[in-house]
């Protein structure tokens, strides 16, 4: 059944009508033909659309019957026309582009079904009169996009019919024609890509060096790649289809820690993954290790249908990484140790001692530190050399820390200094430890190649101070030790001196002094510590003979009380003479003795000034009287010098006898008691100077007397 000319127009009118609603401009198309050379790179780009076009037209076409009049086109995304097909006695117009590389994406909008379609993403269908055929008849033109990708929205060409319609025919078989070729052509273009894609992802599991097993729910082997089989001595007819525990827990592969199944296991349980695992399997050539990554295969409702096993081999990677360890083990060893020695250097040291100090205060226990120093180092660098007092360095620090326990932490802190941090330890046995590092010293051998073939004494000075009784921070306690070193270098060396606080042991708070006083007498001291390093040492020591003479001679309570105060005090007049004065080398002008002698009287002032501490005041003013009457500053003698005055004026002088002044040497502890015992009855009070002596004997004989320590 034909059309009339009304009936081709109403039809026309129809389509411009479509292309207008749907955003399309009929008349914006412009004509537009691509070269040869051009046409060729777009078919090359388009190569499996055309493949597929050409399959399935071949197909179709043969269904249809060669009589059947139709122009089969396919163009590319863009609207250029790749190919055309003319079967039966289909008629070309010149007017019609049938020729490949026309652009029927622009030309003819609204008027073929092909490029209309490609413009608006989805089938279109175009109805005309015979003006393109040799037989009038009606026709149509319909047009089909391509789409391929998992979820159909990429465009890769379109497909398109101009088909004369037979006067029985409808419009739908011809659509439908269209349709079919073009989901055929687009099923043909995703299964290309999934087979693609499926050959692809089997040349890279059997070309990548990282093993690969699969298994389904059940823990069945599913696959295993040529690396796997290589890595674990498999055969894939071997494992296929068998449980993963029966090849990797029971004995045909072994791996450390025997856990691969329980994380196969549970990857298959939970869907949790697994990864970075690091495993060791033995090997003919030796134990290789890998990173295992476990991961879990979802189906479309997030259920665990399988998972997959990769093995990375990072033996390499391990062997480098602790490589990288042990020299980052050394560089930290260099930073923090000291190279001449081995032990640990100064910096590191002072960290320690911050932190075990606040462990010792976290669980309320004790720490003792030594400070310890070579006695004449610099000499024996000077006499023998740098290379010679190195040696003796090395054997001093290797003394040291044989003699205390691995958990204490010991340092070389300067040139010829060493410090140990006794950990848990009070000061008693701080003192055992210290003297027992000073006898071994003692003990050390210079060998005569190291010296020259000249004999060498080597002694050390030590200092303990004690946390938390002497301090509680690290840098006073730091300073208390090296105070203490300082006095038992002022001794003459080859002695170990303990810090004691007198400030605490003397306090007057307890007394009803109030805070300020107590502040103002602790200034006072500190000032005459400044001014001379000897006082302070030697004040410290005078307290603590005094209180063990006091203590054998039975005095009462408050007399020890006193006579701690007077020995805390006794030179605290100290601060109106002169520095230089204080610390003059040889003997004094009579001008200058005169000065020295007012320091008793200046002492009792200063004393008399705090009403509590008057009765401290006699004994801070007559301890320098003798029992003959020739002392300073009044002349008294016998029982006219208070009695604790008189024990005063023989623990003073003793501890002036061992110690090492500017102006002489120090003597020995029986040079000093030989003396004292000379002096009884003239400069001493015999009842006081020979219980001493007695007292100094049997603690020499027990082995708890330490010259300069007030032990």
């Amino acid at each position: 059944m034909g059309y009339d000319g009304e009936e081709r127009d109403q039809e026309r009118e129809a389509s411009w009508k479509r292309c207008v609603a749907a955003g399309v401009d009929p008349e914006a198309g412009r004509r537009c033909c691509l070269g040869a050379e051009a046409l060729a790179g777009r078919r090359a780009r388009a190569g499996g659309l055309l493949e597929e076009v050409h399959a399935v037209w071949e197909m179709l076409a043969g269904n249809s019957g060669p009589s059947r009049p139709a122009a089969w086109l396919v163009a590319d995304a863009e609207g250029y026309l790749l190919d055309g097909w003319t079967t039966g006695d289909f008629s070309r117009s010149d007017s019609l582009p049938l020729s490949p590389g026309n652009c029927w994406r622009e030309e003819y909008l609204g008027t073929n079904g092909l490029g209309t379609s490609l413009v608006l993403g989805r089938p279109f269908t175009v109805r005309g009169d015979g003006h393109y055929c040799r037989f009038l008849q009606p026709w149509c033109s319909v047009g089909v996009p391509v789409r391929v990708g998992p979820d159909g929205r990429e465009v890769a060409g379109v497909v398109g019919l101009l088909l004369p319609l037979q006067p029985w025919e409808d419009l739908i078989l011809s659509q439908w024609l269209a349709l079919v070729w073009a989901r055929a052509v687009a099923g043909g273009l995703n299964r290309r890509s999934q087979e693609e894609l499926v050959r692809t992802n089997e040349l890279i599991l059997e070309t990548t060096a990282n093993g690969v097993i699969t298994v389904d729910r059940d823990g069945r082997i599913v696959s295993v790649n040529r690396a796997a089989c290589e890595l674990f001595n498999l055969r894939p007819e071997d494992v296929l289809g068998k449980s993963h525990v029966d090849i990797f827990h029971q004995g045909h592969v072994y791996t450390s820690g025997g856990d691969y199944w329980c994380k196969l296991e549970e990857v298959l349980r939970t869907g949790k993954a697994f990864t970075r695992l690091e495993r060791t399997y033995p090997h003919l050539t030796g134990d290789r290790v890998f990173s295992c990554d476990f991961l879990p295969f979802f189906d479309d409702k997030g259920q665990v249908v399988g998972a997959m096993s990769l093995y990375r081999e990072v033996t390499e990677e391990v062997r480098l990484r602790q490589q990288l360890a042990r020299a980052k083990e050394q560089l930290e060893a260099m930073v923090i140790t000291d190279q001449v020695t081995g032990l640990y250097n100064h910096r590191f040291f002072q960290q320690r001692l911050q932190e075990e100090l606040e462990r010792a205060g976290h669980y309320h226990t004790s720490a003792s530190l030594l400070r310890i120093d070579i006695d004449s180092f610099q000499n024996f660098n000077e006499l023998f050399g740098s290379q010679a007092g190195d040696a003796l360095l090395e054997h001093v620090g290797r003394t040291v820390r044989s003699l205390v326990r691995p958990m204490d932490v010991v340092a070389r802190l300067n040139a010829d200094e060493f410090a140990v941090l006794l950990l848990d330890m009070q000061a008693s046995d701080a003192m055992e430890v210290a003297d027992n590092v000073r006898q071994a010293v003692k003990s050390i051998r210079v060998p005569r190649g190291e010296s020259n073939g000249r004999g060498w004494n080597v002694t050390v000075s030590a200092g303990v101070a004690t946390y938390p009784v002497n301090s509680t921070d690290a840098a006073s306690l730091f300073r208390q030790a090296g105070a203490a070193m300082d006095q038992a270098k002022d001794t003459g060396g080859d002695n170990v001196e303990l810090y004691f606080k007198l400030l605490d042991d003397v306090s007057l708070v307890g007394k009803g002094a109030q805070p300020e006083t107590f502040n103002t007498i602790k200034t006072l001291i500190t000032v005459i510590n400044a001014k001379d390093r000897y006082t302070y040492g030697h004040t410290e020591r005078v307290v603590r003979y005094a209180d063990l003479l006091g203590r054998h001679l039975g005095l009462s309570a408050e007399d020890m009380s006193w006579l701690r105060y007077g020995a805390f005090l006794h030179d605290i007049g100290k601060i109106e003479v002169s520095r230089e004065l204080l610390n003059k080398k040889g003997a004094l002008a009579a001008p200058e003795w005169d000065i020295l002698k007012k320091h008793p009287v200046w002492g009792a002032e200063i004393v008399r000034s705090v009403n509590l501490l008057v009765p401290a005041a006699p004994i801070v003013l007559y301890h320098h009287e003798r029992y003959d009457g020739r002392g300073y500053p009044a002349g008294l003698s016998v029982d006219d010098i208070p009695w604790l005055a008189r024990i005063l004026a023989v623990v003073d002088s003793f501890d002036a006898m061992t110690t090492t002044r500017p102006y002489k040497k120090a003597r020995t502890l029986v040079e000093a008691i030989a003396e004292i015992r000379a002096c009884a009855g003239s400069q001493f009070d015999p009842a006081v100077a020979e219980p001493f002596c007695q007292l100094l004997e049997e603690m020499q004989d027990q082995g708890l007397l330490y010259l300069g320590s007030g032990f």
